[in-house]
């Protein structure tokens, strides 16, 4: 079973990855060439994670991998955000992932 949880980590991660990057190429100017990066994470990025996210599937259930999923990934992006690209957090956004952490925690417990 960690082998699931494993491939459900390595997607998540790999998607804040792919969610920053894009985040740089919209913002960032300097970045010339941003089709070549653009079709890089299309068809070599997001395939790639979406492979790992469904192996994690196999075993865990969507709900919860989701929720996961959504849980880890807004949070880790406000963080990420805030030390990148120095966007605040806001009250709004932290009871936002308060409420998907506490969602979280309550489908553990079933």
């Amino acid at each position: 079973m960690l082998f699931y949880w494993a491939c459900l980590g390595v997607a998540i991660v790999v998607e804040l990855f792919a969610a920053m990057s894009l985040k740089k190429l919209a913002v960032d100017e300097t970045i010339h060439h941003k089709i070549p990066l653009l079709l890089g994470l299309l068809f070599i990025v997001y395939p790639f994670l979406q492979r790992f996210h469904f192996e994690a599937l196999k075993k865990i259930d969507i709900s919860l991998a989701y929720l996961i999923w959504t849980g880890v990934g807004c949070t880790a992006s406000v963080i990420l955000g805030r030390c990148l690209f120095s966007e605040p957090i806001t009250p709004t956004k932290c009871i936002g992932m308060g409420l998907i952490i506490a969602g979280a925690f309550i489908l553990l417990k079933e």
